[in-house]
């Protein structure tokens, strides 16, 4: 056993499509965030977030569970198939949940009484409940009804972290990632050889499977075609071996689809396996059987998620960076350039609580925005109501953070800006349109709580410039002369939103090339120091 060659995958697996490839996901943690709003706000304040390969999930502070994205196998347990550009509740997992995990196509929970709920594509044996049924709600694996502490899905196969400190997976095994000395399928619960005690968590994704030890080493098991169980060979492995060098002094393991990464306990981040797009961050593109540093990361981070063929770390400032394949943009740095060393996320410098790499796409738990999203977006997995790709984060709708936070988004010919993204200047919030003289361009301008009480935000337009004429309406009602004083506002419950037109005429003897540039911004009543602005910025054409 553990001396067989990398066997490659069947071209299709069992009740899956062609196209799909192995997704990361992350083994997430319980977050207490100091919070002190309503019960209404708080179940639609998040907590955590999963990011998986077409589908994301996050844990509210009432311990309820909401999806949104991909769900041609019911990934997203609404008791539907219906793709959700949104995020909806899981059915029945409302509350008493402590954790969640997104797999390839399916989704787990981990309960507050401590058991494991799974649902979503079935077809190995990934859900534990001794069938091959896809279920498009959740259901008790097998034998885990309590005495789990935690929990986390890869591509095909799931694990469990029992309290007394095992480990048990199930599912897909086809290289050995459940484990067990085999390579058999399994639909229920089996022991990991070797960790039945002495493990402190666990991190599933792709073909693999990676374990810490309370005593601070790493063990990995399963495919290892590209190095990514780090044991200085590219031999499968299907029970536990030794990551080389981290015996101890580890604080964090994370797997993702062809690697793998650790977080020491002095804050550094190191990775192993595939680097073709540079997901091991140390500058190559060279594949790596044992681990190497993460360039620029040897000190300061506090928590690191392996993606699909990127990676992204939190620094202990709250700051994201990513590293890795950028073709979607799940660098979040406004490119789609391959970058082999780690990046700063736009906007995301400090304040974030939480960070996790999905297949394509990241996702991170903020503490002013909730949870926002960047990257591939094909299935509406960012969350933000459409399948746009995000080069930088957009905020997940519906998914409150700490605090106030008045959100302006201008649109205009069915491009729309600024949706997610704060700041007082309207830097990279601004349309642009050209007008000849005697004609009007309309923008729509949505302001939108995205804090978690209600409050009452104020919305304040710029006096336009000679040779132009602002008009301002809301719900067919003329609010212009409010507007322009600044005593148009209105209260609005947490995601409540106030949609206004803004026309902008430009009068028969402006002269051409003239410019206005029409301000709007709202400012949060509970703190007037929270604000956002969108222009409307018209040119006089001839």
């Amino acid at each position: 056993m553990g001396s067989r060659r990398r066997q490659e995958p069947p071209a299709n697996p069992p009740g899956r499509f062609a196209s799909r490839v192995p997704t990361l996901v992350l083994v997430t943690a319980v977050l207490s965030l100091p919070l002190v709003i309503t019960p209404a706000a708080l179940a639609n304040t998040a907590a955590d977030v999963s990011a998986g390969y077409v589908q994301t999930c996050a844990l509210t502070t009432t311990g309820g569970v909401k999806c949104w994205g991909e769900n041609g196998t019911g990934a997203l347990g609404d008791g539907t198939t219906a793709e959700r550009h949104t995020p909806v509740d899981v059915s029945g997992l409302t509350s008493g949940v402590a954790a969640i995990t997104t797999g390839g196509f399916h989704t787990c929970a981990l309960t507050t009484s401590g058991g494991v709920k799974c649902w979503g594509d079935n077809s190995i044996g990934e859900l534990g409940d001794g069938t091959t049924l896809e279920r498009d709600t959740p259901v008790d694996v097998s034998g885990l009804t309590s005495g789990v502490a935690a929990i986390s899905a890869g591509y095909g196969h799931t694990c469990a972290l029992t309290t007394a400190g095992g480990v048990k997976c199930w599912g897909w095994n086809f290289t050995g990632q459940v484990g067990d000395g085999t390579i058999l399928e399994r639909d229920t619960p089996v022991d990991v050889s070797g960790l039945t005690s002495g493990v402190a968590a666990i991190s599933a994704d792709g073909y693999h499977t990676c374990a810490l030890t309370t005593v601070g080493g790493a063990k990995c098991w399963g495919d290892n075609g590209t190095g990514q169980l780090g044991d200085g060979t590219t031999l499968e492995r299907d029970t536990p071996v030794d990551v080389s060098g981290l015996t101890s002094g580890v604080a964090a393991v994370s797997a993702g689809d062809f690697h793998s990464c650790a977080l020491t306990t002095s804050g550094g981040a190191k990775c192993w396996g595939d680097n073709g797009n540079g997901a091991l961050g140390d500058g190559t593109t060279l594949e790596r059987d044992t681990p190497v540093d993460v360039s620029g990361l040897t000190s300061g981070v506090s928590a690191v998620s392996a993606g699909g063929y990127h990676t992204c770390a939190l620094t202990t400032s709250g700051g994201v960076k990513c590293w890795g394949d950028n073709g979607n943009g799940q660098l979040g740095d406004g490119t789609t350039t391959i970058s082999h060393m780690p990046v700063d996320v736009s906007g995301l410098t400090s304040g974030v609580a939480a960070v996790s790499a999905g297949d394509g796409h990241t996702c991170a738990l903020t503490i002013l925005s909730g949870v926002t999203c960047w990257g591939n977006n094909g299935n509406g997995q960012l969350g933000d109501g459409t399948t746009k790709i995000r080069r930088k984060p957009a905020v997940v709708s519906g998914l409150f953070g700490v605090g106030v936070r008045p959100d302006a988004l201008i649109s205009r010919s069915g491009t729309s800006i600024g949706d997610g993204v704060y700041n007082t200047t309207g830097s990279g919030q601004t349309v642009v349109a050209k007008v000849r003289r005697g004609k009007t361009a309309t923008f729509g301008v949505r302001v939108q709580n995205d804090g978690d009480t209600t409050d009452v935000i104020s919305i304040k337009g710029s006096a336009p410039s000679a040779g132009f004429r602002i008009t301002v309406t809301s719900g067919g009602t003329d609010v212009t002369a409010a507007f322009l004083a600044g005593t148009l506002t209105s209260s609005l419950a947490p995601d409540a939103r106030l949609n206004l037109t803004v026309a902008v005429k430009v009068k028969p003897a402006t002269a051409v090339g003239k410019v206005n540039k029409e301000r709007v911004t709202a400012t949060s009543g509970n703190d007037a120091t929270k604000k956002d602005m969108v222009i409307a910025k018209v040119t006089v054409k001839s």
